[in-house]
């Protein structure tokens, strides 16, 4: 091929969980000016693409109308001859029954460079999620895949049906409207009638279903229990392994929806543990978090430290944003080596890690109460507190009634996100990790939608007794109050509430 700049990638998306796509993969999409994507490449990696890349829709959904193949292959030379970097993504891996054989060839035949990066297939990583290996020393040490849908017009399938028959393990891609006659022609060709199968729909997103029967009856149990695409369909001895396997779906709050409300910059944490459990995560800032507009104040507070004896730290943001000023000035942890540091629970205690800075103080109880009871053992001096704007004084004014002289200092604001909340939405849960998320989701929510979601048995599960208290005022029902004021006991409180039991 003739040396240019321009490049489309070929990439494999996986088989819809987002954290299976590989890290080269990632790394284009990420980088890219462009992006042609299928309908099984899952959305929520269109996110992670620059603001200003193209992006260009070409899925194929079986019944609808859809771009042709030869119009996709048209649809990539053209665009690179706009772009310098096509991310070309398709589900599972571009070259098994993904067609990408044929995009590569044309982008040969065009004088268009190209490289191709590898998937997770959805033959392989589907059964896993559903708790079925595709081979097992036990009872199949051989694995064919095959597709349900081969090239339109041709006379005869290429499927040799007498060999199929004769593998331990058969996985169809593209099936469900074609199983009845691969069914039939296996069991023609010899394969026992009643050999495990199993059909997996939605494999690895969160909607997965999986339904267990054999060979022979897994056709009309399909019908009856409407199963559709996408799916993958496996057959043989190693369908029975998911009786002691299964994994995935047996996840405590697999399959519910639960909110949450945090500010756009927290959420991470709190979604990833919900989703490691199971749980569908409906991201809803009903908040963001600034910059204080008080920053002389912060600088002033900075360059005084070697005054102060104390800094309490009652947040991560605050811990964050009190560095960002300490480092803008040119500073760094050193710069607080006069001063004892206080944290109000173990992630703030992190969030100070990350700086280099082990805190000398944290309640075992994580809130502004037990904090400033702790410190009230310490000997009384100056003591900074960074803090939120709109910050409750209880920490401050216990601390001034044990003999301390308190300097507040405002860090960082918590701004009310301009928008509403869909309460016609399927809701399990609403999660809420502070006083103030309640305030402003109920604002967005509106009173009627507050009861309606109250009609529909949503469950409100706040992070500990100050949240609680926060609820009541807003006539926000408490569901369950987590144990301790850390993002872990709030999911535990989820999985009491809602988790799925045998």
């Amino acid at each position: 091929m003739a040396g240019t700049t321009t490049r489309v990638y070929l990439v494999g998306a996986g088989p819809g969980d987002i954290g299976l796509i590989t890290v080269r993969g990632f790394e284009l999409i990420r980088n890219c000016d462009c992006v042609i994507y299928d309908y099984l490449a899952n959305p929520d990696l269109l996110k992670h693409a620059p603001e200003d890349a193209e992006q260009i829709y070409v899925g194929k959904i079986s019944g609808q109308p859809h771009k042709t193949q030869d119009e996709i292959n048209g649809i990539l030379v053209d665009a690179a001859q706009r772009h310098k970097r096509i991310v070309r993504l398709k589900g599972g891996d571009p070259l098994l029954f993904g067609r990408g054989g044929e995009e590569a060839t044309v982008l040969n035949k065009a004088d268009i460079e190209f490289e191709i990066v590898p998937g997770v297939t959805s033959g392989l990583a589907v059964p896993c999620y559903a708790g079925i290996p595709i081979t097992h020393r036990d009872c199949s040490s051989s694995a064919v895949f095959l597709t349900g849908r081969e090239k339109a017009g041709k006379e005869d399938s290429s499927h040799d049906w007498s060999a199929l028959a004769s593998v331990g393990t058969i996985v169809c891609y593209m099936a469900t409207s074609a199983f009845p006659d691969i069914s039939k022609k296996l069991i023609d060709h010899g394969k026992d009638s009643q050999t495990p199968a199993a059909i997996i729909q939605w494999g690895t997103y969160d909607r997965q279903r999986v339904l267990i029967s054999t060979l022979a009856a897994l056709p009309q149990e399909m019908l009856e229990q409407q199963f559709g695409a996408p799916s993958i369909i496996v057959i043989g001895e190693v369908v029975n392994c998911r009786h002691d396997m299964a994994w995935y779906d047996q996840r405590p709050l697999f399959g519910k929806r639960i909110v949450v409300t945090r500010s756009a910059q927290q959420q991470g944490t709190l979604a990833k543990l919900l989703h490691d459990a199971g749980a569908t995560v409906i991201a809803h800032a009903s908040m963001r978090i600034e910059e204080s507009s008080k920053l002389a104040d912060l600088d002033k507070a900075v360059e005084n430290l070697n005054e102060m004896q104390w800094i309490a730290f009652t947040s991560q943001n605050a811990v964050n944003y009190f560095f960002n000023r300490l480092l803008a000035q040119g500073k760094d942890a050193r710069y607080l080596h006069n001063c004892q540091i206080a944290a109000v629970g173990p992630a703030t205690a992190r969030a100070l890690e990350d700086y280099g800075i082990k805190a000398d103080c944290m309640p075992k109880s994580y809130d502004a109460e037990h904090l400033a009871a702790e410190l009230a053992e310490a000997q009384p001096g100056n003591i900074l507190l960074p803090q939120a704007h709109n910050a409750r004084t209880v920490l401050a004014d216990a601390l001034r009634e044990n003999g301390f002289t308190v300097h507040t200092v405002e860090t960082y604001r918590s701004v009310t996100e301009e928008k509403s909340f869909n309460v016609d939405q399927e809701i399990d849960a609403v999660t809420f990790a502070s006083s103030v998320t309640v305030k402003r989701f109920i604002t967005q929510a509106g009173a009627e939608g507050l009861q309606q979601l109250i009609k529909n048995n949503c469950a409100f599960i706040g992070i500990g007794e100050q949240t609680a208290a926060s609820m009541r005022e807003n006539n926000v029902p408490v569901t369950a109050i987590a144990e301790s004021a850390t993002l872990e006991s709030l999911v535990d409180a989820c999985i009491n509430v809602l988790g799925n039991k045998e």
